[in-house]
């Protein structure tokens, strides 16, 4: 949950336009998608 949390901060960040860094967002998005389904995956959701 911690890492997730970086990643929710660093796209809120960009979102609020304290950083419009393309880095900022790209891999927020990405790394929060990749642990959304790894969680879904170990429910046997996925």
């Amino acid at each position: 949950m911690k890492g997730q949390a970086i990643w929710v901060s660093s796209a809120r960040a960009w979102l609020d336009g304290g950083n419009r860094e393309p880095i900022m967002v790209y891999p927020a998005w990405a790394m929060t998608n990749a642990q959304d389904r790894a969680t879904l995956h170990v429910m046997g959701r996925l």
